[in-house]
């Protein structure tokens, strides 16, 4: 008896010990898979170790939440940013405790400037002219998608440059102007990274500001984007050169803009009109996985990244962002939040710092 015993023990530890060998097997190549999708290589042996540790961790947060019961609302999934601690995501996109304070550093709001939108606004939705905000936000549209609109050009990528406010900034003149001329056209990032002397580069800034650059410095439009290409480092020498051989693009002259109400009604009201520029936290590890669905647990709103808010949905409950991080993060380089949330600043703070900027 106590052999049988023995040896159907043995054959337990046998198979569970080839068991774990496979699962390690598995998870391997499955990360080498991600390295060739990515095209990781690493310069030891050890480092690849290292980044496959911390790879499976982000692995196994991933099929945590995916296999959650109930179903959360959305999904997330690998990316380029799979082989990151939160830290080092946090240092590579300037957030977390990499990002600069900006909210001590906001823009107010202008009345005048939020009435004349109210006016553009109440004309595009209603016949009828609407003093009052509850009756305005009565006669927005339901639904909005400005990219099957095909007035935003496709998802660009920043790299490692915390340039968010300037490809937030230059993707709202960008749909303002196929608004106006009826052309989409790319516009140079790069010109306003070398040339805005109001933001801090690579360092981050505010899209607002490089509005009030474009408008007092840049009269006569923007650079397109291929005549003054896009490097994800700032240079000042080359503003000046580029900028005066450039090719410069009609109907990119930004006549006015400003700062929206900090509020919900406040972003439906600039998405009625046209994509703008809206920050957030992207902090949470949720956010660097984001794959598909509607977000609807982000709590922290102190802002540290700009994207686009280039639609809506009241129907489904939420805001259609765009973000600068390529085509292979978020639902092919956009990010669904939640209308709904339990802080009067939105899901990750996105009511907080909504621009828009209107082009000739």
């Amino acid at each position: 008896m106590r052999i049988i015993t023995l040896l159907l023990s043995t054959a337990l530890f046998v198979a569970n010990a080839s068991s774990t060998s496979n699962n390690d097997s598995s998870v391997e190549q499955k990360f080498e898979a991600w390295m060739t999708e990515f095209e990781r290589e690493y310069s030891t042996e050890e480092e690849k170790e290292k980044r496959m540790k911390i790879w499976i961790d982000n692995d196994n947060y991933i099929e945590s939440h995916n296999s959650q019961e109930p179903k959360s609302s959305y999904e997330v999934g690998h990316n380029q940013f799979s082989d990151m601690t939160l830290d080092e995501y946090h240092q590579y996109n300037n957030l977390g405790d990499y990002a600069p304070y900006y909210e001590g550093d906001m823009d107010p709001v202008d009345e005048d400037f939020v009435a004349e939108i109210k006016s553009r606004v109440s004309d595009v939705v209603s016949t009828e002219s609407r003093r009052l905000d509850a009756d305005l936000e009565l006669s927005l549209k339901a639904n909005i998608n400005w990219v099957d609109e095909g007035v935003v050009t496709p998802v660009k990528g920043q790299g490692r440059c915390g340039s968010c406010w300037d490809f937030s900034a230059v993707g709202v003149v960008e749909s303002a102007h196929a608004m106006v001329s009826g052309d989409l056209k790319n516009l140079s990032e790069q010109e306003i990274l070398d040339c805005d002397f109001y933001d801090g580069g690579c360092r981050g800034g505010w899209p607002n500001r490089a509005f009030k650059y474009m408008s007092q410095f840049k009269q006569s439009g923007l650079c397109s984007g291929s005549s003054y290409p896009y490097v994800a480092k700032k240079s000042s020498d080359e503003c000046a050169v580029m900028s005066d051989t450039c090719t410069v693009v009609s109907n990119t002259t930004v006549t006015a803009h400003g700062m929206l109400p900090r509020s919900k009604f406040g972003l439906l009201l600039g998405i009625n009109l046209s994509p703008v520029s809206v920050a957030l936290n992207a902090s949470s590890r949720a956010f660097q996985f984001y794959r598909r669905g509607i977000v609807t647990n982000c709590y922290s709103t102190r802002i540290n990244h700009a994207v686009i808010a280039v639609g809506y949905s009241t129907d489904e409950g939420y805001f259609l962002l765009k973000n600068s991080w390529g085509k292979r993060w978020g639902d092919k380089g956009y990010i669904k939040l939640s209308m709904h949330s339990p802080s009067r600043f939105g899901q990750c703070g996105v009511y907080k710092a909504t621009a828009i900027a209107l082009v000739n």
